[in-house]
């Protein structure tokens, strides 16, 4: 299971870094810039954002608590900015140019953008291609004001606010296609009692059944639950059929997706996976074909 995970986290690194090559190479030569430098650049920042969007959003709002889509979306903006900085100051020092303006624009586009986008999603405009040219525009209009004031030009600021805005939504979009669909979820489980009662799928509850309860996942899909250990060593795995909605907690009064927890199990399945029903919440991955 370990293998398999690190195997298609490095096949989406490696195309993501390669998408980003050639977005970065392309955008040089249309520019008349260097491709040489547009390809290392633009695989920077693909790679900048895919591993925010991956690893770091996720550890920061967990870390703080952030639950609510507003809090989620400031600590997005916050972490996006942080790495806007990064990418831009990188990319300034490889093409020789002013590395604080870099910076400086850097920030504010992907914080702009990643405000925008956030302040979209909770109005309800969540389409791939508003977000897209919202952010890009706002990114944009941030990065060449920032630029203007730094005393630098409106549109090559505005061109690296708006590339960077972009590159930020973009391979986070790629990160949630590639690693949050159909190969491995990695959170907690636990179990669940609802004796006697229809579970989502219509079936009735078998709290002795090899089941689970997952979002997002079709009824009798066979998914293989790995037990690990605080180092991410799999101490036993299992496979159960999803045949119920779950986890949830209530979020501002309804029931939304559980924060941590990204399957619920049947008591004996918990039992049989981790030899003690008494642990209550096992740190998982869970493989959905």
């Amino acid at each position: 299971g370990v293998t398999v995970y690190m195997i298609a986290t490095a096949i989406a690194y490696t195309g993501v870094a390669a998408s980003g090559a050639v977005i970065g190479a392309t955008t040089a030569a249309l520019t008349g810039g260097d491709v040489g430098l547009g390809a290392i650049t633009g695989a920077i920042s693909a790679l900048t954002f895919f591993g925010v969007g991956e690893f770091v959003v996720p550890e920061v709002c967990s870390a703080l608590g952030a639950t609510t889509p507003l809090a989620k979306t400031a600590v997005t903006v916050g972490v996006h900015t942080a790495a806007g900085a990064v990418s831009g100051g990188v990319n300034s020092a490889i093409t020789g140019s002013d590395i604080g303006l870099g910076m400086f624009t850097g920030a504010v586009g992907a914080g702009i953008g990643a405000a925008t986008g956030g302040a979209l999603g909770l109005l309800g405009a969540t389409q791939f291609g508003y977000q897209l040219v919202a952010r890009t525009v706002m990114g944009g209009i941030a990065g060449g004001v920032v630029s203007e004031i730094y005393g630098g030009n409106f549109w090559e600021g505005f061109a690296q606010g708006a590339a960077t805005a972009a590159a930020a939504f973009l391979f986070n979009e790629c990160r949630h296609f590639v690693l949050s669909r159909g190969i491995w979820y990695e959170g907690y489980a636990s179990y669940y009692e609802s004796s006697g009662r229809p579970t989502a799928s219509g079936e009735v509850y078998d709290e002795w059944g090899m089941t689970g309860a997952m979002h997002g996942v079709k009824f009798g899909t066979i998914v293989t639950v790995e037990y690990l250990d605080p180092n991410g060593k799999v101490i036993n795995s299992l496979k159960v059929r999803t045949n119920d909605h779950g986890p949830s907690e209530t979020e501002s009064g309804r029931l939304v997706p559980h924060s941590s927890r990204i399957i619920d199990l049947s008591p004996a399945a918990f039992d049989k996976l981790t030899g003690n029903i008494y642990l209550g919440v096992v740190r998982v991955r869970v493989y959905v074909p």
